[in-house]
């Protein structure tokens, strides 16, 4: 069937719903693919209420296939690639979205579904609504996307499907491999670590679980928790939402840091200190490979020989703790945090953060730093220069895609162009015998 046997009318229609629904699977996908392991802690976050027990390669692997289907299938939809096939798979994809989302929003099983990654943050009401309108949208693109013309044409498209799936992934590994290119996160780099706002109002609530004859009780801070030889023993500390607190409000640092022991809060002491600080940032100790030790260790060696103060933030229980003190000999202090907020703070298990006088210098992950040549007597002895400078790397690696992309669109109407300027330099030679 021709391209112009719809009406004009549709033609417009069509192309607004490529834009909104393309245009929302691309910044999906892109946010998703900035933070991988924002990404891949959603996931975790869906599996463990429905009670999954997956390991994390696997979890890992559907992280990233999602994160570059959905990025694929907006861009294809977004400039007309495979007209036919791609609002299929949309709509096959919204058959799944569309009922996960109504659960959701109904039974709220996770404050956040993760849709937009840490970019933009609706609720999942919103969420359900807006997946509503995309379903629409894709069953109108399956009856008529394929009555208007592809930005790209056909013998060109399986070409831009290979850089469009190179863009995507090489954006989420790194993401993944060091820190995500862009952070949406209170804890950007330039920024102070520790909040300077002393508002109590903005202090996290905490409770207190422990254990006596295999019954658990939960203490507030403000009850006298129980002697340890009396017979309980700690478990956990869970933050609590006070209220005067809102699921949506991101913009406060809520970091607190406390002792070993996981009951004395002593973040004042990092709030107010000067200097150079190395934070060794675990939010899954008993995930973390023995093998690491060795790195750690020679990376808190280099920090002392060059006056940096290195010091480990853990979420783990107190025999987790106790038997990596005894398994890496750590020579470097080590505290507790609770693991949602070490996730904020910085990606990867385990991670760096560094500072200078309180403010953030950069962050990565502990496998992104070439630590075994700490060993080696290692020549950099600025710290700031194992950081990277991640709005660069984006606006190089987006600038070749769109580079790429413009180039694609260019070829695909070269012979058109060419034709029609034939044409008219046949016409005006026409005229000119004439005369």
């Amino acid at each position: 069937m021709p391209e112009k046997s719809i009406s004009r009318k549709k033609q417009l229609l069509t192309w607004l719903c490529r834009l909104i629904a393309g245009g929302v699977f691309v910044f999906s996908g892109f946010a998703k693919g900035i933070d991988p392991w924002g990404t891949f802690y959603m996931m975790e976050d869906y599996l463990a209420v429905w009670g999954w027990n997956i390991p994390d390669p696997v979890v890992l692997f559907g992280a990233f296939s999602l994160i570059i289907i959905e990025f694929l299938i907006g861009f294809c939809v977004l400039f007309g690639c495979f007209r036919r096939g791609t609002p299929v798979l949309m709509m096959a994809m919204m058959a799944f979205m569309l009922p996960l989302t109504l659960w959701i929003a109904i039974k709220n099983p996770v404050s956040d579904c993760g849709c937009f990654g840490e970019a933009l943050i609706i609720s999942n009401t919103a969420t359900f609504w807006k997946n509503v309108a995309l379903t629409i949208m894709a069953l109108w693109l399956v009856k008529f996307n394929r009555f208007i013309p592809s930005l790209i044409k056909p013998y060109f498209q399986w070409i831009q499907l290979l850089g469009t799936v190179t863009f995507i992934f090489i954006i989420s590994f790194v993401g993944y491999s060091y820190q995500p290119l862009l952070d949406f996160r209170p804890y950007k780099c330039g920024t102070l670590l520790f909040s300077e706002n002393d508002d109590s109002d903005n202090v996290p609530e905490f409770e207190f679980i422990y254990e006596k004859n295999g019954k658990r009780t939960s203490f507030s801070i403000n009850d006298e928790l129980p002697d340890e030889a009396d017979g309980w023993k700690f478990i956990e500390r869970k933050e609590i939402l006070s209220s005067k607190q809102t699921a949506n409000d991101d913009s406060e640092k809520n970091i607190r840091i406390w002792d070993d022991s996981g009951e004395v809060d002593i973040t004042d002491e990092f709030m107010s200190s000067e200097g150079k600080r190395m934070f060794l940032m675990i939010p899954e100790l008993k995930k973390v490979s023995t093998a690491t030790t060795w790195q750690i260790n020679s990376l808190n060696q280099w920090c002392h020989n060059n006056d940096i103060e290195m010091v480990a933030v853990v979420s783990g229980n107190q025999e987790e703790i106790d038997q990596w003190k005894d398994i890496s000999l750590a020579e470097y202090p080590i505290y507790m945090a609770d693991d949602t907020i070490i996730k904020e703070v910085v990606r990867g298990n385990p991670a760096l953060v560094y500072t200078e006088n309180g403010n953030i210098i950069w962050k990565s992950t502990l496998k992104a730093l070439n630590v075994a040549d700490f060993l080696n007597n290692y020549e950099v002895k600025d710290a700031k220069l194992l950081g990277r400078d991640n709005i660069r790397i984006l606006k190089n690696l987006s600038l070749i895609f769109l580079v790429f992309t413009a180039c694609m669109i260019a070829i695909s109407y070269s012979p058109s162009i060419a034709k029609m300027m034939t044409n008219r330099a046949v016409s005006k030679s026409s005229l000119h015998k004439q005369d």
